[in-house]
């Protein structure tokens, strides 16, 4: 009873420390995607500059190429992981303040170089935080670990692109990006708090750059990864691209749009990550992806009604709503999945190399959406991007359930493979450890 008593307080503060850190994270990038984009257009910026600001997001989707030196690389002293946070944390601020010196008209370029910088250490950062997450949460907690990073993604976007935007009304910008720069560089009191137990794993025994690509071999993982994640994720983004042109269609304003798509979806994406959380660890992981994908191929359909142009708002921010948060479902079941892939001695690279197939199927889903939307119209998209999305909640338990099961014998009790989270998948087994349970004592 004495080492779980104590035990919760020291989860908490680190999921605590977690929070802070993917809120953080996307701090800069939501500023960078929704606000500075608002205000380059308000002074009469191009539409190509804007487009330039958009192609940032490909450093975020290539993070996998540097994730192993995050791996290879890090202070046993400070903590190896650790160590990488408290340096990133303050730069990304620093970043931040060079910003506010700079004007973002008339020296653009020199505004997209410290930006890229910015994406650059705030992706590293990811990789970082998500290695030191997969580390130290048990498996138990690992649906609320990335509950919480899934809302704290969309509070970043919420803070970065709304928030800070409002400073920037008020106060203009050197003061948005003080305020920017000081919301960073809060957590670096959390992570100089955290103590990072030792990695055991000595310099003459780091993974060569093949053993990072075993990752695919274990049971399941290609056909999640090369099958799955991209029905699923292009048929959700492909739909959700279209959802700001048709309510621009929809004769809705922008600052209504705006308002709306940041705030109001985000909170219902918050709010739906960490209930699924909650509920992965009561229900496990296949369970909740087939219900959050069954959700979302019917919220998708929904959007037929938006189409039409005709629907009454409330019955469209309904439903727009219903899309959102059952991504934020969705999303935080894959990356739980992820963080279970994820091995001890190549944590950085493993959770990342997944993270960024999914992310590059997200980002090619919007592009082809859109593109496709403008020559057979929108309900056509929507109900290709349903049926994708349908497939792969059809196909997730060929592929999942191998990955579930792969470390560990069923459970009698639950009918549920668990694990026994003291198994390091790289040495005894040389693949994932995995588990899955149904009981919420866990552990």
């Amino acid at each position: 009873m004495t080492t779980q008593t104590s035990a919760r307080p020291t989860q908490r503060r680190e999921l605590t420390l977690l929070a802070g850190l993917y809120v953080s994270q996307f701090l800069g990038v939501g500023f960078f995607y929704t606000g500075v984009v608002g205000i380059l257009r308000s002074q009469g910026a191009s539409l190509d500059q804007l487009g330039l600001i958009q192609l940032l997001g490909l450093l975020w989707g290539v993070k996998f190429l540097w994730a192993p030196l995050v791996d290879w690389y890090g202070s046993a002293r400070r903590g190896h992981f650790r160590s990488w946070l408290l340096v990133l944390q303050p730069l990304i601020a620093v970043c931040l303040l060079v910003m506010a010196a700079i004007d973002p008209v008339n020296q653009f370029s020199v505004l997209m170089v410290v930006a890229a910088l910015v994406v650059l250490l705030s992706a590293t950062q990811d990789v970082a935080a998500d290695a030191l997450a997969a580390r130290m949460v048990e498996h138990g907690t690992r649906g609320v670990a990335n509950g919480i990073q899934v809302a704290g993604g969309y509070l970043g976007n919420i803070l970065g692109g709304g928030a800070v935007l409002v400073v920037y009304d008020v106060l203009g910008w050197a003061p948005a990006l003080v305020t920017l720069a000081a919301m960073t560089v809060l957590p670096v009191w959390m992570i100089a708090r955290h103590r990072e137990p030792p990695r055991g794993v000595s310099p003459e025994s780091r993974p060569s750059l093949r053993d990072f690509a075993r990752v695919f071999r274990a049971p399941g993982v290609a056909r999640w990864t090369f099958l799955v994640l991209p029905l699923l994720l292009i048929g959700v983004s492909s739909a959700q691209a279209l959802v700001t042109p048709m309510l621009v269609d929809a004769g809705w304003s922008l600052a209504t749009i705006g308002t709306f798509s940041t705030m109001v979806a985000g909170a219902v994406a918050i709010a739906a990550a960490l209930a699924t959380g909650l509920l992965v660890r009561r229900f496990g992981r296949l369970r909740i992806l087939v219900l959050a994908g069954a959700i979302q191929a019917v919220a998708i359909l929904a959007l037929l009604v938006l189409a039409g142009r005709e629907a009454d708002a409330a019955v469209i921010a309904v439903i727009v709503c219903l899309v959102n948060g059952a991504y934020g479902a969705v999303a935080t079941v894959v990356y739980t999945v992820h963080m279970d892939l994820s091995r001890s001695a190549t944590a950085g690279s493993d959770y990342t190399l997944l993270a960024s197939f999914a992310f590059m199927a997200g980002l090619i889903g919007g592009a082809v959406g859109l593109g496709v939307a403008a020559s057979v119209g929108y309900g056509w998209v929507i109900v290709a991007a349903a049926v994708l999305v349908a497939a792969g909640v059809a196909l997730a338990p060929v592929a999942l359930a191998p990955i579930v099961r792969a470390a560990a014998p069923v459970s009698a009790d639950e009918g549920e493979p668990v694990v026994d989270p003291a198994v390091d998948p790289v040495v005894a087994l040389g693949r994932p450890g995995l588990v899955e349970t149904g009981d919420p004592s866990w552990p």
